[in-house]
This record gives C-alpha cells, sequence and structure tokens, in this order.
C-alpha cells in the first residue's frame, strides 16, 4: 500500500455490544502489478464518537502506518453529520490537512436510506415492515414462544434459527429477517396456528 501512488479510505463507526465505539478502516489502493485492491485496515476503540476524536483516530493510524494524508485521494463515510458536516465534520477536518481530498457519502448507504424512504409511500411495504417488526417481537420477548419454535424445527429437520429483526439503518437486515423466516417457514405456521395469538401483548398489524 505504501508503493501506491494514492489510496482511498472508507470508514463506520459502531458500536458494540459492551457499549464501546469502535472506527473500522478500509482502504482501496493500486498494488505494484497496478490493479486496485481493498483492503481492512484496522478497528480502532474510541473514546467518543466525537469528529474531532475520530479525525484523530484515522490521521494517527496513517501516521504509524508512514502513510501521507496528502496520498489519500479519496475518503467515504456514511451521512451522519459527524462525518459530512461541513463546519467540523470529519471529511471538512480531513479536507483542511488536504484540500485535494475527494469526499463522499457512501454510495450503498444512500440506497439503503432511499429504500427506507420508498417503504414510507408504499403500503404494502409498510405493512412488511410490522410484520416482520411484530414477528420479531412475538419471539423475542416471550421465551416459551422461542422455545417452541425450537422444538417444532427440531421436529421438522430445521436448524434452530431465531427470527431477525429488520432495521432499515442496518444493511442487509431485511434479507436476514426474511431469510430466516423462510428457512424456518413450515415450523412459523405450526406454531402460529396452535398458539393463543389474540392473549399475546404483541400488538399484531391489522
Amino acid at each position: 500500500m505504501k508503493a501506491s501512488p494514492c489510496y482511498a479510505t472508507m470508514v463506520d463507526e459502531v458500536t458494540d455490544n459492551r457499549t464501546i465505539k469502535h472506527l473500522a478502516i478500509c482502504t482501496r489502493y493500486i498494488s505494484k502489478d497496478g490493479k486496485v485492491q481493498n483492503g481492512f485496515l484496522t478497528d480502532i476503540e474510541l473514546p467518543n464518537a466525537k469528529a474531532d476524536n475520530i479525525t484523530e483516530a484515522i490521521t494517527d493510524e496513517l501516521s504509524s502506518r508512514e502513510l501521507s494524508i496528502q496520498d489519500m485521494a479519496g475518503f467515504a463515510s456514511d451521512g451522519a453529520a459527524v462525518f459530512t458536516g461541513h463546519i467540523n465534520g470529519v471529511s471538512k477536518q480531513l479536507k483542511d490537512l488536504n484540500p485535494h481530498l475527494l469526499t463522499h457519502h457512501c454510495r450503498d448507504h444512500r440506497l439503503a436510506l432511499a429504500c427506507r424512504d420508498s417503504f414510507k409511500q408504499i403500503p404494502l411495504m409498510k405493512k412488511l415492515d410490522q410484520v416482520l417488526e411484530a414477528l420479531y417481537k412475538y419471539y423475542k420477548y416471550r421465551c416459551c414462544n422461542t422455545d417452541r419454535l425450537k422444538e417444532i424445527q427440531k421436529a421438522f429437520g430445521q436448524a434452530p434459527l431465531a427470527i431477525k429483526l429488520a432495521k432499515h439503518h442496518r444493511w442487509l437486515s431485511h434479507d436476514q429477517a426474511i431469510s430466516s423466516i423462510a428457512r424456518s417457514y413450515r415450523s412459523l405456521v405450526v406454531h402460529l396456528e396452535s398458539a393463543e395469538i389474540r392473549t399475546d401483548p404483541v400488538k399484531w398489524p391489522a
């Protein structure tokens, strides 16, 4: 990567199940044989998710690897204000260090946001979201329902899959949620038809 005439970085900030914030940094660069390569650079624990701390974490990591900020041609992130803010966002701070830097709001993230907004405008898709959420809660918050579903899955020779939560800010979560339902569909139908759903505290969509 050091031999590449330039490189680009893509970052994302996440919080783990211990509520500790992390910054993942991926890179794209040109190999010695002229091919574009993608790679995972590092995962950094952050004291907080403020723009100043994120910028410092990025520049310190690049410096520790002897990568010049002046050679960074592109920077991509999601659209959160901490990254894209025009006054003090990470992109702005990096451009102050390298005026030639091209910054981008990740196109996959923009597509995910567009899908989320389109779902709100289409009644069928809105109903799908309601059903997925209700189904998730029905098993998430009642252990007896989860245990019974696992028993039925075992009887049918199916893997004991949990029902996933579909959220638009989590990429691919709808695919994971629907896939888990499809793979356990027979067991779900048997359990739901035999359960007293009308007495359950979960509010099912009409």
